[in-house]
């Protein structure tokens, strides 16, 4: 990208991104990366499950990547949200989660709007794969009954770490 639009995009970030820093990074599987976020961002409006973070994933370019926060920001304080990310391919988000670290600072967009799993009752179906832990998580957190099936590559992995996130029942890898 050139210079030019290299400051283009770092001006309109400072209008349309907040920034934010990673508090806590883990990895908790080979393929997954658990980061929480904090900053100011998370305080405006609330947070409905199924709702989207885009990550600012490079200084200088728009190039983002979408995101479903895991739970409800901090409910005491709205400041943090925690993110799941599954490690495919050599995309910029891949990058991203790969250096993430406590004190690293990024910029997002949102939260905002995108599916609405409030209303989910029942035993209501999910069908995802490996990119959808967190939207997964997301739906359990607020619907307990919900059947959730994944798509694997590796379907031991992801059922260990299905389990290791308390997500155990009513699930099919």
């Amino acid at each position: 990208m050139g210079a030019v639009s290299s400051i283009l995009s770092d001006l309109i970030s400072d209008v349309v991104f907040t920034p934010v820093h990673v508090v806590e990074a883990e990895r908790i599987s080979s393929r997954f990366t658990r980061v929480r976020l904090a900053g100011r961002a998370f305080e405006r409006g609330n947070w409905t499950p199924g709702a989207k973070l885009q990550l600012r994933t490079q200084p200088g370019t728009m190039t983002l990547r979408t995101y479903t926060p895991v739970a409800p920001f901090d409910s005491s304080t709205k400041t943090s949200a925690d993110l799941i990310a599954y490690h495919h391919g050599d995309g910029p988000g891949a990058h991203w989660f790969d250096r993430a670290s406590t004190g690293l600072q990024c910029e997002v967009f949102g939260p905002s709007r995108s599916l609405d799993l409030s209303d989910s009752n029942g035993a209501a179906p999910f069908i995802g794969d490996e990119t959808s832990v967190a939207l997964a998580m997301a739906l359990r957190n607020v619907n307990p009954g919900s059947r959730l099936v994944f798509e694997a590559t590796a379907p031991k992995e992801l059922s260990s770490l299905l389990s290791g996130l308390g997500l155990s029942t009513d699930v099919e890898v």
